[in-house]
């Protein structure tokens, strides 16, 4: 099984942010997962992201 090719950060940072305004609608994790198409754990990474710089 291959891993798909990293998104470019301009990708990555719309994910995010997508990912935060999903959260302030009071979405949870796998939630915006299933929204935004990707794995449970690329939001989870997210948010911690997000956490980190707040």
């Amino acid at each position: 099984m291959s891993r798909a090719v990293p998104h470019n950060r301009i990708q990555i940072k719309e994910r995010r942010e997508s990912v935060l305004v999903l959260l302030t609608r009071g979405m949870k994790g796998h939630e915006i997962a299933k929204e935004l198409g990707v794995d449970a754990s690329t939001v989870s990474r997210d948010i911690q992201y997000l956490l980190s710089i707040t």
